[in-house]
């Protein structure tokens, strides 16, 4: 070969090189992207703990994090069943989105009240109903959770899926939805019949008013859907899988039953009623379902109406108040399709909810007595145990009840919300070693959350740790740098000046300022203000101090006196009588 030939050759040999190494760098930072993102993990629905003194199945609670990395993130409702499978013990899944979990009240559930009728109805049989389903979650991301449900021993799987699928803009849009949900539906059932589990797909109801222009494609874009359950069903009716037509069931109740608008919340969240009937459909089939061994010791006479089930789960006027409430403050900071929900339709559920108010005011002093009863008879019933330590914590107020009941709760299940209040008990009884211990704990289960962080901080700070206080803030804030923090940060900025650092402290409001400049941060304008007059930074301070006129309410009186009075000192007579003034309506 000949110098010349050579000298071309050896550029393309470097360029070949060259694309190579870019090719493999580039498909690393992909991978690496995406499963730092999430992709290519196998999914977990629960986590190995130690429950009652013996080791148990929990609900993974960083599985919301899969869908979505805010700090609002929905998680998976708590739940805990034995590592052996008892023979005696018949384990069911529930798989979907919101409207599969309960929202807007998930300790009321379908799934709860179909695990009531099954136990009433075959004595001698462990029936474990539990609700995998998740706010948000697509069908394919069921699917991924129904895969792992395998490594479970399920026995049944019901799925209802499909309300997060339809809104596609356009029909082609709406026909690629319909294929993909398809083919998800057929990875879910292969997940459940291989795993030797029988699996329900139920069609989908909704509301029959028009609530929004939307609800009419969304009506037609579930319609499809739902002739996508039942194609699938009836494709796979040899291998184990049954169709459940709940759509039909809504549509066909007796005319003496309660209104189908009555049946819903919104579009797609059922009520009380509405969820009494999907679980009493659920337990017809299922009861066909059940293993001979189980079926032939069914009992004769079981009141399940929907009287019953309330009186059972103590769902009162006050359990309608809160879920209500929670829908209308829902419609009014979120859309549905992107649209606004309807005003009317909020304050219909605004007049609901006033009702609703009105009638359980006379009956709060017997309704604890209620729930304490109810709990007499079935001790095993943690739900029953966590209602008694909230309401006792929030409208009774009587701490020990609150946290003897909170604290059996934790015997039961991993509870978020148990562990969350006996930790605030702890910090306002001045048991700060327990309520660092709850902090931490819920540190190690909540890595990214930043509240979590703050009380940690909080705590510290109380105890005069400052150091380990201002980490603890640090820490949350980097988290979650949003208007939430600015609590933190006036928390933080007081411990740089019990340190002696009083322009770190004067830093951390301004950054405090940076991050929420809304009225709430009316308390970050001030402490600034008197921040920087105490370094005689005096025409910082009545710049800062100026605009806190506009920040702070007359409610906050006391706060109104001081920066009154600091603006005197500065020689500001204006604008000091400017807060004596009383605000315009």
């Amino acid at each position: 070969m000949s110098d010349q030939q050579q000298k071309i050759k050896r550029p393309w040999r470097a360029r070949v090189v060259t694309l190579v190494l870019v090719v493999v760098v580039v498909t690393t930072c992909l991978v690496v992207g995406l499963k730092n993102g999430g992709y290519g993990k196998s999914i977990e629905i629960a986590t190995q703990q130690m429950v009652g003194g013996k080791p148990r199945y929990c609900a993974n609670v960083q599985l919301g994090a899969r869908l979505s990395s805010t700090q609002s993130r929905s998680e998976l409702s708590p739940f805990a069943f034995d590592e052996v499978k008892d023979a005696r013990t018949f384990r069911i899944f529930i798989l979907g989105g919101s409207a599969a979990q309960g929202y807007p009240e998930e300790v009321f559930d379908f799934g709860r009240m179909l695990e009531l009728m099954l136990d009433d109805a075959y004595a001698g049989a462990d029936f474990e109903v539990i609700n995998l389903g998740l706010a948000g979650a697509r069908s394919e991301f069921v699917a991924q959770i129904a895969e792992s449900c395998v490594n479970f021993e399920p026995d049944l799987m019901i799925v209802y899926t499909g309300h997060n699928e339809a809104g596609a803009s356009d029909v082609e849009g709406a026909e690629r939805a319909a294929m993909q949900f398809a083919k998800n539906l057929h990875g879910i059932c292969r997940a459940g019949t291989d795993a030797g589990a029988h699996v329900l797909l139920c069609s989908l109801p909704c509301h029959p008013r028009d609530l929004l222009p939307s609800a009419v494609r969304h009506r037609s874009d579930l319609a499809e859907l739902n002739g996508v359950v039942k194609s699938v069903a009836a494709e796979l009716r040899g291998e184990a899988v049954s169709f459940v037509d709940l759509a039909k069931v809504f549509q066909d109740r007796p005319a003496s039953s309660i209104g189908g608008a009555e049946l819903f919340y919104d579009l797609i969240h059922p009520q009380f009623s509405g969820k009494h009937l999907i679980a009493r459909a659920l337990f017809d089939v299922t009861s066909v379902l059940l293993p001979e061994g189980i079926s032939r010791h069914k009992a004769d006479g079981s009141d399940w109406s929907l009287v019953a089930c309330e009186t059972r789960l103590v769902y009162t006027d006050l359990e309608r108040y809160l879920s209500t409430r929670r829908v209308i403050e829902m419609m009014r900071g979120s859309t549905f399709l992107n649209e606004s929900y309807p005003p009317e339709r909020i304050v219909e559920l605004q007049n609901k909810a006033d009702a609703f108010k009105q009638a359980m005011e006379p009956k709060m002093n017997d309704l604890l007595g209620r729930y304490k009863r109810m709990t007499g008879q079935h001790p095993d019933d943690w739900r029953l145990g966590w209602k008694i330590a909230d309401y006792a914590n929030r409208y009774y107020k009587n701490p020990r009840l609150a946290q003897a009941q909170a604290e059996k709760v934790l015997q039961s299940v991993p509870h978020t919300q148990a562990r969350i209040l006996l930790m605030r008990l702890a910090i306002a009884q001045g048991r700060l070693s327990d309520g660092e211990a709850h902090a931490k704990a819920l540190i190690t289960l909540y890595p990214d959350r930043a509240d979590h962080y703050f009380d940690l901080g909080e705590i510290y700070k109380f105890r005069g740790e400052y150091e380990e206080g201002i980490d603890a803030f640090e820490k949350g804030i980097k988290l979650n740098p949003g208007n939430q923090s600015v609590v933190a940060y006036t928390y933080l900025a007081e411990l740089h000046e019990a340190l002696g650092r009083p322009g770190k402290a004067i830093d951390t409001l301004y950054d405090a300022l940076a991050d929420d400049p809304a009225e709430r941060a009316a308390r970050v304008y001030s402490n600034l203000g008197i921040l920087l007059a105490d370094q005689n930074r005096q025409d910082e301070a009545v710049k800062v101090l100026t605009q806190a006129l506009d920040k702070i309410s007359a409610k906050e009186f006391h706060r109104r006196d001081e920066v009154r009075a600091l603006l005197e000192e500065l020689g500001e007579m204006g604008l000091a009588k400017r807060l004596t003034e009383p605000d315009l309506p």
